[in-house]
């Protein structure tokens, strides 16, 4: 590890954005992420939501901490792993060419 000054765990927006912003600065930064590689048919095809969504290979799988107002109840809270594009068919449910073109 003595040849990066600088490692950040996870590519998201904001690892990527800050691994940028240091290494423009002429920092050597290491970036790590948990995920693998997102050339899965499932997860380049809007539809393909569904079949990553209990997948524990592309999602966290996580759950919400037992709400009061839910009687008690936790909630499914899937969350990308390595690749954002679960997060995005989460909140729009379709992909970013897509959305283009629905503009």
């Amino acid at each position: 590890m003595d040849n990066v000054d600088y490692i950040i765990i996870g590519a998201g927006t904001a690892g990527c954005v800050l691994a940028d912003r240091l290494s423009a600065g002429g920092d050597r930064v290491l970036l790590l992420e948990a995920g693998g590689t997102d050339r899965r048919f499932w997860i380049k095809t809007p539809i393909g939501y569904g079949r990553t969504f209990a997948d524990p290979a592309v999602n966290w799988k996580y759950q919400t901490l037992p709400n009061p107002g839910l009687n008690g109840r936790s909630i499914y809270w899937p969350r990308g792993r390595g690749d954002r594009r679960l997060e995005f068919h989460q909140r729009a449910g379709v992909l970013p060419r897509d959305a283009r073109r629905l503009r």
